[in-house]
Order: structure tokens, then sequence, then C-alpha cells
């Protein structure tokens, strides 16, 4: 009785591990679909002192993140190098001095400790989760999921899912992370 007991205990954790039971966290934001019998009505509002709630603003913003990457067959989020035209990927720990130029987007997955460098993109840069950027950025989008020091030109859209410090000039700004120096708005 005991080794039935193990056995479904051992085929739980290994169901657990199957690649298509991975949820990705950014699921718990997006909104189930819900057939209207199964939905609950509204609980009543309760009068507040002329605030708003920030639940929609919160939903429409996580919705935005969760369209800037891709999904593969399992449902798990990853980033789409077609979507953001990824050409050039920095990986490992490195460091450069000067100006680097690309007409595509750029993706850096180590550590980069190169204060006085600048990483010149027409498309968009992504710093990923683990990576640790240390030198200034021009681009068109820039999607900072690790951690960047240093100074930022970002003509659209500056996406914060992870640290940023140093002064970042935007266009928009969509920030869930920690955000340490300057930020400052392009005035149209």
């Amino acid at each position: 009785m005991q080794n039935a007991a193990q056995q479904t205990a051992v085929q739980q954790r290994e169901e657990a591990a199957i690649p298509s039971a991975a949820v990705s966290y950014l699921d718990e934001f997006r909104p189930t679909e819900q057939s209207q019998s199964e939905l609950k009505p509204a609980p009543a509002a309760r009068p507040r002192s002329g605030a708003r709630s920030a639940m929609p603003s919160l939903q429409a913003l996580f919705e935005r993140l969760l369209n800037n990457f891709g999904r593969d067959r399992e449902g798990v989020f990853y980033i789409d190098h077609d979507h953001h035209k990824i050409r050039s990927t920095f990986a490992g720990e490195f460091e450069f001095e000067g100006t680097i130029k690309t007409p595509a987007g750029a993706m850096i997955n180590g550590t980069t400790i190169s204060p006085n460098a600048v990483i010149k993109s027409a498309g968009t840069v992504i710093i990923d989760a683990e990576a640790d950027a240390s030198c200034d950025i021009e681009c068109e989008t820039l999607i900072v999921l690790g951690s960047h020091t240093g100074k930022a030109v970002v003509r659209g859209t500056l996406i914060n899912m992870g640290t940023i410090k140093g002064e970042y000039i935007y266009g928009a700004l969509e920030s869930l992370g920690r955000v340490e120096g300057k930020l400052e708005q392009i005035k149209s």
C-alpha cells in the first residue's frame, strides 16, 4: 500500500515538472475567459471620497506588457526575437569602449561593465532578467527585465520590470520595477 502511495507522489511530481504544466507568473494577471453563467455579480461599490480604483489601469498595463512578449506552445512567455528584430546578443561578462551601432534590436544577457560606452539601436534593446548592464543606451524601445545603470534616450517606450538607475529620457513609460535616478518625458 505504501509503495502505491509513493508511486502516486512521484507521478504527481513528474507531472508538475512537465513544461506544458509550466505557468508564467505573468499569467496570474491575464484575465481568464469565463462564460456568462460562470460570472459572479460584482459586489456593490462602496462610496469613496472621490478616489478611483487603480485596478482597470493596472490590468491594462499588464495586458500591454504581456503583448510585448511571445508565447510558446506550452504557454510560457519568451522574448520574440523576430517581433523585436533582435540581431545582436551580448552574453556573458564583457566590457567595451566606444559605440556599438545596430540598425536592428539588441539583447543583453550577461554582465556589461562599460560606463563610458554607448549602444545605439534603431530598434528594441532588451536587458534580460538575469542581466546587469552598465552602459548608455539610445534606442526606439528599451525593455529592462534585469538591471540597467547609466543614461538612456528612448524615443519610444521605456518598459521597466527590473531596476533602472541613472538618467532616462523617454517617449512613453511602462514601469513596474524599481527606479533610482531622473526620469524625463520627451516634450512633443
